[in-house]
């Protein structure tokens, strides 16, 4: 081979290192070069590069792994899981688009795990797929043009969802659902331009607390069918068909202090009762509607908690 065509090949060969899984020579332990470079112990790890795989890119394999992909992307080919972390506890995800996968990222059965300042778009199913998971905090992620849902808790409690920005997903921005999905706090996160729900709450997503989240352009705003005791708080429901929509069998929750604005219904209760609706701003073509027994309004107190209008009584 001449000189010429062996620094070629050279060449070529340097080009597919980030792409195989194949562990390139002389990569420092802390610093992940190529798919096959999994964090396998304890401390911080970091991408040196861009990463691309055909299939699944990363696994950690350790308790304890900080990863921060110090803002590189990591693309898939439509399969596996971009990042896939099963059985761990204590990791923090941080600074990564990851893309093109079938899912962003997989959390099954791990605990107490950290995902903050991410991007998860154009996977082919979910951007966050949280399974038998405890304990996580999702901060300040982004989830857009998902194929199915863009942050899915799936039988996982005492979870929390901060600060996300959902847009575009082609069924729900948030979706929680499945027996023991419950205390989990979902808050300030902005959920917007879905297909189906901004927010979805499902059957088994019990003792959930919902609050001070934005959710607009949707087809429904806030859906919940099947699920009991969740508190929807200062939320802002606006620019969808249905506003805030409690179906079969969602009992006993409590909305208040919601606004709800420009939507084609406001707050829909159908086949759901001692549902607590009260303090809440409608604004929208048809306001407020249920076809069972619930109450729409509390007793008159004043001088404890502030009215949805800054005054001091409550009901009435």
């Amino acid at each position: 081979m001449s000189g010429g065509a062996a620094a070629a090949a050279a060449l070529g060969l340097g080009l597919l290192a980030a792409c195989d899984r194949t562990e390139p020579a002389g990569v420092e332990p802390g610093l992940v070069a190529s798919c096959a470079h999994h964090p396998d112990q304890p401390g911080n790890w970091s991408l040196t590069a861009d990463l691309a795989s055909s299939s699944a890119c990363l696994e950690i394999l350790s308790d304890d792994v900080t990863l921060d992909c110090a803002g590189h992307t990591i693309s898939g080919a439509a399969s596996g899981a971009g990042i896939r972390v099963v059985e761990r506890a204590r990791g923090r995800i941080s600074g990564c688009t990851i893309r093109d996968f079938h899912d962003g990222i997989d959390l099954e059965r791990s605990h107490d795990a950290t995902l903050a300042g991410n991007t998860f778009r154009d996977n082919v199913r979910y951007g966050v797929y949280l399974l038998y998971g405890s304990g996580a905090s999702l901060q300040s992620n982004h989830v857009e043009g998902n194929g199915d849902h863009g942050i899915f808790l799936r039988s996982s409690p005492d979870n929390t969802l901060d600060g996300n920005t959902a847009r575009g997903n082609r069924n729900s921005g948030l979706y929680l659902s499945f027996s023991g999905t419950t205390g989990n706090l979902v808050a300030n996160n902005v959920s917007f331009d879905n297909a189906f729900y901004g927010i979805y709450m499902g059957g088994g997503a019990d003792t959930n607390v919902i609050r001070d989240n934005r959710v607009r352009d949707n087809a429904e705003g806030l859906r919940q069918h099947s699920a009991v005791e969740n508190l929807y708080q200062g939320n802002l429901s606006e620019r969808n068909t249905w506003g805030i929509r409690l179906l079969e069998g969602s009992d006993g929750n409590i909305l208040r202090g919601n606004h709800v604005l420009e939507n084609a219904f406001g707050i829909v209760l159908t086949g759901s009762e001692s549902n607590l609706v009260h303090d809440n701003v409608f604004e929208n073509e048809m306001n407020a509607m249920s076809d069972r027994p619930n109450l729409w309004n509390v007793e008159p107190a004043c001088g404890g908690v502030a009215n949805v209008l800054g005054g001091p009584c409550l009901g009435g």
